[in-house]
């Protein structure tokens, strides 16, 4: 499986190479975490047994560290004096100011046309979490 958009805002063009992340074991469910790949630093979250999301780390409202959030849902759009809880595991919050981004897309909740993290192609393969950059 993979947590790569094909309509995201990764460039395509470049030429990819694939990055070993370790055993799908050693990637607690919900948690986010970096790592850097070259000069990128990357966040990573594993949402199940065989799915895993990977974004820039930066927030780009100020900068903060995603890995530093929480990954958890978000409340969606309902009617008035209703609450309506939506997207578990799919959302990565900002530690900093709060700022929401869909994991499988990054795009900001709320304004998912105005603002979007780039995101990076990261698949479960025989076990291993494999990162493309």
């Amino acid at each position: 499986m993979t947590g790569h958009d094909p309509t995201s805002n990764t460039a395509e063009s470049e030429a990819m190479e694939q990055h070993d992340l370790g055993p799908v074991d050693e990637w607690p469910i919900g948690k986010a975490q970096m790592v850097t790949v070259g000069k990128r630093e990357i966040l990573v979250v594993r949402t199940d047994s065989e799915q895993c999301y990977a974004l820039n780390d930066a927030c780009p409202h100020y900068g903060a560290s995603l890995a530093a959030g929480t990954v958890d849902g978000t409340m969606l759009p309902s009617k008035p004096q209703e609450y309506v809880y939506g997207l578990h595991n799919g959302v990565v919050r900002c530690p900093w100011h709060g700022w929401e981004f869909r994991l499988h897309d990054g795009a900001a909740v709320g304004r998912p046309e105005q603002l979007k993290i780039r995101t990076y192609q990261v698949q479960v393969v025989d076990d291993r979490v494999l990162l493309s950059v």
